[in-house]
């Protein structure tokens, strides 16, 4: 209870992920466990209504949130991708488990203290990281947007269909995932296609976590073997948190000619179709995506060679276009030495415009050993803010888990 707090947003937003997709507010669930227990909750009655009123608004109150009477098997309306082989007319209703609040007592205190935001109230435009070794996730409370992301180690894709729900690098609670294309880019992931497979666009068989220090959450990417004969291919990563969203470090290394491909947070078409402009600062080039209320920007920082955005038909929970900003790297050698890719994704929960140093927030890097290249040695990234991060893989192979 001291940290489950932290997977909603500023507001109560449930984020979509796991198995809470289908049963919405049913993921707040756990506040009305607390003060049916019989003793002293520990989490902040005032606190614990504002997630569980917030939860439950999130839905209710969507236009596409009923079909036919009842509540659709999706998210906000109905979305087949978020159907698993166990979901049944029924599985929906799980998420009135919240209602059992209503059996508390009139004058318990869930429902007479003051109304508050808990530790938001606090956070002002910073934000707050919790790492979960154990689950493999770090949460991370944006005070700049109000969201909450899970981003995600210690997953393993055994059945396609469960992929999207528990495989993607981040889940933000306000930019619900996509399902997964086969063209390409895929929203919140990254992704490969080896030149001589005939697999097409492959996404990771696993994403093991290799860490949390320094403030630098460390983790893998592990693709399959069957179109490499055998030999397996890793993506090394390094994030970066900062406010209003993450600093991405990618070290590829490959064994065949391939495209390696990442992709931000799907922007549904809500009130038109996404307003897609493009900047450069610094040198660096920057694309902006936007919709009344969100916006979504992507700056390529070091090493990728595109930068780019796609539409997207069928794959976004929240409409039926949808526009993907992504970076990408095409080397069409086979064995290369291991590639630095840096990039910067951003979001807003508003319309106010980016400045430069929001959009690209890097001072410099060098290597942290000047006699060994960064991309092997490890590099420290200087931000404009003054703070310094260093990172380094060194090891990254024997301590990445499951």
């Amino acid at each position: 209870m001291d940290n489950y707090p932290a997977i909603f947003s500023r507001s109560g937003k449930v984020n979509m992920w796991g198995r809470s997709i289908l049963y919405r507010m049913g993921g707040s669930a756990g506040l009305s466990a607390a003060f049916l227990r019989g003793r002293d909750p520990a989490i902040d009655p005032g606190f614990a209504r504002r997630l569980a009123s917030g939860a439950l608004l999130q839905f209710v109150t969507h236009p596409e949130f009923f079909e036919n009477g009842v509540p659709s098997l999706g998210f906000y309306g109905h979305f087949e991708p978020a159907i698993q082989s166990y979901s049944c007319a029924a599985s929906l209703f799980w998420m009135f488990m919240n209602y059992t609040l209503l059996t508390l007592p009139k004058d318990d205190p869930f429902w007479t203290a003051k109304e508050n935001e808990g530790f938001w109230g606090t956070l002002g435009e910073n934000c707050q990281t919790t790492f979960l070794p154990g689950a493999g996730l770090l949460i991370v409370n944006d005070g700049l947007t109000g969201t909450s992301e899970l981003i995600n180690g210690k997953a393993h894709e055994t059945n396609p269909t469960y992929l999207p729900s528990y495989c993607r690098l981040a889940y933000n609670t306000d930019f619900p995932w996509e399902a997964t294309s086969t063209s390409g880019p895929t929203a919140a992931e990254i992704s490969l296609h080896p030149h001589e497979s005939k697999l097409g666009v492959e996404l990771p068989e696993a994403i093991n976590l290799a860490g949390y220090r320094d403030g630098v959450l460390y983790r893998q990417a592990g693709f399959k073997e069957e179109s490499r004969g055998g030999t397996p291919c890793f993506v090394d990563m390094a994030d970066i948190v900062i406010p209003g969203g993450k600093i991405c470090i990618r070290r590829f290394r490959k064994v065949s000619a391939a495209t390696l491909f990442e992709g931000h947070f799907g922007l549904p078409h809500l009130g038109g179709a996404a307003k897609v402009s493009a900047r450069t600062v610094d040198s660096r080039q920057v694309k902006i995506a936007r919709i009344p209320g969100r916006q979504l920007a992507l700056t390529s920082f070091h090493g990728w060679d595109t930068l780019a955005d796609i539409e997207h038909t069928g794959l976004n929970a929240e409409a039926e276009r949808s526009t993907l900003l992504y970076v990408s790297r095409t080397d069409p050698s086979r064995y290369g030495a291991p590639e630095l890719l840096i990039s910067v994704m951003l979001q807003k929960t508003d319309d106010s415009a980016w400045t430069d140093d929001a959009l690209q927030p890097i001072k410099s890097i060098e290597p942290l050993d000047p006699k060994i290249p960064d991309v092997l040695g490890g590099l420290r990234v200087h931000l404009k803010s003054g703070q310094s991060y260093p990172v380094n893989f060194q090891g990254i192979d024997g301590s990445s888990s499951r």
